[in-house]
């Protein structure tokens, strides 16, 4: 069994100029979310200067559910937040085959 069988698709489409807000506000609430409530964490992608996407990974649906912040993470996704014009979630689901390498070659 995997540790991490869950996992939400993000796309965020940040303000002009709100870049490194963004960025810096996304890695606290993230490293929150991971060290708070044993989310597989996740990793951010830069499709443009103002789109990104994430996936994140839990290890159950529940677990995404009950999760909380503290008042730190909390004021970082206000920031967070504040910096994007939007926040989609393209999607969540199981995991059903993992082809992910968890090293290089």
């Amino acid at each position: 069994m995997k540790d991490f069988e869950y996992a939400v698709l993000y796309v965020f489409k940040v303000k002009p100029g709100r870049q490194e807000d963004f960025e810096e506000a996304w890695e606290a609430v993230t490293l929150a979310i991971r060290d708070q409530n044993q989310s597989g964490g996740s990793r951010l992608y830069k499709s443009s200067d103002e789109t990104y996407w994430a996936h994140a990974l839990w290890p159950s649906a529940q677990t995404l559910k009950n999760a909380q912040l503290d008042v730190h993470a909390l004021n970082a996704r206000e920031v967070m937040v504040d910096a994007c014009e939007s926040i989609q979630s393209l999607g969540e689901g199981e995991l059903v085959i993992d082809c992910w390498a968890t090293k290089s070659f």
